[in-house]
């Protein structure tokens, strides 16, 4: 079978299964801060746009609010329905992208077929497409993006590196938590095969120019309406206040019983009920001041409280490494489900990566790299399993598959010794 023909049954599979799962179910879109995107979306559409998410706390990076927008403008009260399909297509094109990539990767068919439908399958990535998050379009940016960059670093072309910075740009214009990744494709492609300095250094160069243009609108539109210049979101302060503050303690090491008071209070994340007069002083400040001040005063928290600031780091480490969702804030049959259904996926993956690692480092590295990036993270500003899910669950399934292989590979050549 051509390479063409198998990339189209893969999508018509993916996409049949999604459309299978949406049949069987009525899905609330719902999910965390859905609605806070879909008031921003109607501030643009009312003619008056405010970025400013959770109540003032930051300003949203700006492409999914703008789709909503879009979808809503189009499709009318029909929109959600129009969100949904479009990011039922999105996943099912990601699919098609890992099987490339992982084509690219091992040169096999066999595990890029396999991580295919595993992606195709894997509840978390299909749980996305039914939501209003930004999840799944991330998803498909960021993996477009991944392969082409390994192109890059295989067959230096510049269609390839302007291919996987215009869809870099686009994933951290979604969501800017992957500006963290971004030293180290730069890193990556440094470290690469490309044969002359030169090369390397003039990439490096474009890539940049490539990401900082695309970003440069919406940092001059907020400089303008906000008096603060912003790449994508200014969410990096406010993770880093929220993953360093009493609240953040109390959510993750000394946990409330479930759907308490407390516990509601945390999850909403009600920042005066845990960090009291603090939290209500700093947003009293100007919205271009509040970013530095959420940085003092979680720093102002760590130093305070140096055992609390080391158990929760602990604790935020072993969330981000541990394949399922937290037992603690999740009912016991969906921690179940998810540690049976990733579990296993996870522990192939960390296999697969160092095997990687080990027999071509150049290769892999910017899988270890993206892993370090997460893993910083989750450490600084606290586990989150959609980013996981988002950002590093894809990349696990390829090494998963890889992994897999390579046991299937050693079992049969035992069994005929």
């Amino acid at each position: 079978m051509t390479k063409t023909r198998l990339c189209l049954f893969l999508f018509l599979g993916s996409l049949f299964i999604r459309l299978l799962v949406a049949y069987q179910g009525n899905f609330d879109y719902h999910i965390g801060d859905s609605p806070k995107y879909i008031a921003v979306a109607e501030s643009i559409l009312n003619g008056n746009p405010s970025f400013i998410l959770n109540n003032g706390l930051f300003v949203a990076a700006p492409i999914y609010p703008l789709f909503i927008a879009g979808c809503r403008l189009v499709f009318g009260e029909n929109y959600i329905l129009a969100i949904q399909i479009i990011q039922i297509l999105c996943s099912s094109i990601t699919d098609i992208f890992i099987f490339l990539l992982c084509m690219f990767l091992f040169g096999s068919q066999r595990i890029g077929i396999f991580a295919a439908v595993l992606f195709g399958l894997l509840p978390m990535g299909i749980f996305f497409t039914f939501k209003v998050a930004q999840e799944t379009f991330f998803t498909t940016a960021l993996v477009i993006s991944i392969y082409y960059l390994v192109r890059v670093l295989n067959d230096p072309t510049k269609k390839h590196l302007f291919l996987s910075a215009v869809f870099f740009s686009i994933a951290f214009l979604i969501k800017s938590l992957i500006g963290l990744f971004s030293p180290f494709i730069i890193l990556s492609i440094l470290v690469s095969r490309i044969p002359e300095w030169r090369k390397k250094i003039l990439f490096s160069v474009i890539y940049t120019v490539i990401c900082f243009v695309f970003t440069l609108p919406y940092g001059l539109y907020n400089l303008q309406k906000l008096g603060i210049y912003t790449f994508s979101s200014t969410g990096p302060g406010c993770v880093v206040y929220f993953g360093n503050t009493e609240m953040q303690y109390r959510f993750v090491v000394e946990t409330p019983p479930k759907n308490s008071p407390e516990y509601l209070k945390l999850l909403s994340m009600d920042f005066s009920f845990a960090n009291g007069s603090s939290y209500d002083a700093l947003m009293l400040k100007p919205i271009n001041e509040r970013e530095r001040f959420f940085y003092i005063e979680a720093y102002k928290w760590a130093r305070a409280n140096p055992y609390k600031f080391l158990i929760l780091k602990i604790e935020s480490a072993k969330l981000f490494l541990t394949p399922s969702v937290s037992k603690k804030h999740y009912p016991f049959k969906t921690w179940l489900f998810s540690l049976v259904t990733i579990g296993p996926v996870y522990l192939l993956a960390y296999i697969g990566i160092f095997v990687a690692l080990r027999r071509d480092f150049r290769q892999h590295s910017w899988a270890f790299w993206l892993f370090i990036s997460l893993f910083v993270f989750s450490v600084v500003c606290g586990s989150v399993s959609r980013y996981r899910t988002a950002m590093l669950e894809p990349f696990y399934i390829i090494y998963a598959a890889y992994a897999f292989q390579l046991l299937c590979d050693r079992w049969f050549a035992y069994k005929h010794t």
